[in-house]
């Protein structure tokens, strides 16, 4: 923690992590536009504001994406704290004493900031999500700005309220959920772009904590296996075959977290954990509880508090500018809201429709953002069932055999994510013995005429092949499968070629594209 004085008034910036998805980007802004009105009218000073989509960080952001970690949440989170920022970066921040307004800014930014003595506030959106409206979880360096926070800290013992109003208008969803057993757990998904599942500028995977899973849900039940809505389905198809029980499921979140016989909740680091914890859930968490100091979003050195609508109060800033020395008694904030879902419409990508359904009495809301899964469980026996095909079009069902490395199935089919890409096939599910014939669309043109694939079965290389600018499309290639499997074919593909139009030249598209996957189809031989 800082110094204990309070910020100079001379100058506030807004500052924004570098890499993160357009949804963050995008509340950046409406953070700053929420909070710059009240900052100037307290300091008489518009406040600045920078991140990585304005036109003066365009060339850096291209020398960033060109050393390929651009999936990282931040680049920043990959140097060691002792190393320096860039000069660019330093000649646009405040000098010491001066306040940043960060969302979501790595720890290591954080910790810069601390060494250069600029106090900080930097917001996130609180994971206790399902209250009348979004609140903001804000961390700072600064004593005196912490001991403001708390003053203006929203309560959440009302929580636990909200969440029996939601246990009680789920008692219909009971008979849907007849199957889950009492002692059931429920292990609980996230997106990839998820900072809290960033560590050392890695993203963690589910599959790297299966034993771990296996271990603390031994005395349960059953498991049941919930992927995030905006995420992909394959680490919970992983999942679910390294555990050999369970199902995977469909259902509304809130309605899952209301159900008795749900006694265990299990997650890297999702929000829903903390939410759980007011449903009278167990909960743990294999990478920690978000937004706690020292893990992979706030820094070691930071105090984390709660904070609703009054951070749209011009009190609240002649506080935390100083300029109203005189702090009431107890605490400032109130369990009331001005404007219910004020934030939840804003910030919308944090908000996506879990709630609707129940609040609105089961009336049917299709939202924009998630689109509707095509099944509603998967149990483990699913994986286990013979087929002849495997479709890797939205309608299909290439998501039971998706391991790793594959875009979100389209219309046509689905492109490989970079330049490798993995299967997991249950030797149960295909006569034996058998090949493969794949179906494939290859990313080539003029300046790319040519894709080098290279394939291997349960780590043997098998084969190689290439597909060219002059051959038909789709191509169609015949794998042969070995007699002897002990349980599953991991099939492995490497597409060393793969680029993005964007690098070509060709487009804005920043996917990089060399293999596309149209149909599986299993013959005998």
């Amino acid at each position: 923690m800082m110094r204990a004085g309070l910020p100079k008034s001379n100058q506030v910036v807004f500052l924004g992590d570098f890499l993160r998805s357009p949804h963050t980007h995008f509340a950046f802004r409406v953070l700053y536009r929420l909070l710059s009105n009240p900052i100037a009218s307290v300091t008489g000073i518009m406040p600045k504001f920078f991140y990585s989509l304005t036109s003066d960080f365009n060339s850096h952001i291209r020398k960033i994406e060109e050393l390929d970690i651009s999936t990282t949440q931040s680049w920043i989170q990959l140097q060691e704290e002792t190393v320096e920022l860039p000069q660019w970066i330093q000649s646009l921040l405040p000098s010491e004493g001066d306040l940043v307004i960060g969302f979501e800014i790595a720890p290591s930014m954080c910790i810069w900031l601390s060494k250069h003595g600029i106090p900080y506030m930097n917001f996130f959106v609180h994971p206790v999500r399902f209250l009348p409206d979004l609140l903001f979880a804000v961390s700072t360096n600064n004593n005196a700005i912490s001991k403001v926070l708390h003053r203006w800290s929203f309560q959440l013992d009302c929580a636990y309220d909200y969440a029996n109003v939601l246990r009680a208008l789920c008692i219909g969803d009971i008979a849907d959920q007849a199957f889950i057993q009492s002692g059931t757990a429920m292990f609980v998904g996230q997106t990839s772009n998820d900072a809290s599942v960033i560590q050392a500028g890695k993203t963690v995977k589910v599959r790297d904590y299966c034993a771990r899973i296996q271990e603390l849900t031994a005395q349960c039940s059953d498991i049941l296996i919930c992927p995030h809505p905006l995420g992909m389905a394959d680490q919970m198809i992983y999942l679910l075959r390294n555990l050999g029980r369970g199902t995977i499921v469909n259902f509304n979140s809130y309605s899952l977290l209301s159900n008795e016989n749900i006694k265990l909740v299990l997650t890297l680091s999702s929000s829903l954990g903390v939410e759980a914890k007011y449903f009278n859930k167990d909960v743990h968490f294999l990478l920690g509880e978000p937004l706690r100091p020292g893990g992979a979003m706030v820094a070691s050195d930071a105090n984390v508090h709660s904070l609703g609508h009054s951070i749209l109060s011009v009190d609240f800033w002649k506080q935390i500018f100083g300029l109203n020395r005189l702090i009431p008694k107890g605490n400032c904030a109130t369990s009331e809201f001005k404007a219910p879902n004020l934030f939840r419409s804003l910030f919308g990508a944090w908000a996506y429709d879990q709630l609707d359904p129940i609040l609105r009495r089961k009336v049917s809301v299709q939202s924009t953002v998630v689109p509707p899964r095509p099944w509603k469980q998967i149990n483990y026996n699913n994986l286990r069932k013979q087929v002849t095909t495997i479709d890797f079009r939205s309608s299909g069902n290439s998501f039971l055999y998706t391991c790793d490395g594959f875009h979100a199935a389209e219309d046509w089919g689905t492109w490989v994510d970079g330049c490798c890409a993995e299967l997991i096939i249950p030797s149960e599910a295909i006569c034996q013995p058998a090949f493969i014939q794949f179906k494939l669309q290859a990313y080539v043109n003029s300046l790319l005429p040519q894709q080098h694939i290279k394939v291997t079965v349960n780590k043997q290389a098998v084969t190689e092949f290439f597909i060219s600018l002059s051959d038909n499309q789709p191509f169609l290639i015949n794998l042969a499968l070995p007699e002897q499997c002990d349980n599953f074919y991991l099939l492995q593909f490497e597409i060393p070629n793969a680029k993005s139009p964007q690098e070509l030249g060709l487009s804005d598209e920043t996917r990089k594209l060399g293999l596309g996957f149209i149909e599986a189809a299993f013959i005998d031989m």
